[in-house]
């Protein structure tokens, strides 16, 4: 069985290393001419991370990230929302963690290896 991927994002690279390791066959296209990513930087909390866990690639994002030793969830003018209680932590094994939108990406891509096809619209 193979199973076709389409884009080449954060979920698009994530499934498709979720389903080799599964040891489906796996092709990803992707519109664009190059792997990029636009933005800043994301916030992966323990669910995310154990999901990175699972595909291989935790270690690897671990590495380059930074840890939210703080996190808290702000209103548009600034204003504390919400704070995680702090036996969260304890639980989880971490609360969140930092990391560039474009190192993710590329941690993700680099696990997946070979098999993206670029510049391939799908409509």
């Amino acid at each position: 069985m193979t199973a076709i991927v389409i884009g080449a994002g954060i979920g698009g690279l994530a499934m498709a290393i979720a389903l080799k390791r599964a040891g489906v066959s796996v092709e990803i296209y992707e519109r664009s001419t190059e792997l990029r990513e636009i933005g800043a930087g994301i916030s992966l909390w323990a669910n995310a991370l154990r999901y990175l866990d699972a595909i291989g690639a935790g270690d690897a994002v671990r590495r380059g990230g930074i840890a939210a030793l703080t996190p808290s969830l702000y209103a548009a003018d600034g204003t504390v929302l919400a704070r995680p209680h702090a036996s969260l932590a304890a639980t989880l094994g971490t609360l969140a963690l930092v990391i560039d939108r474009a190192e993710l990406l590329r941690i993700l891509a680099q696990a997946f290896g070979d098999g993206v096809t670029l510049g391939a619209a799908c409509t």
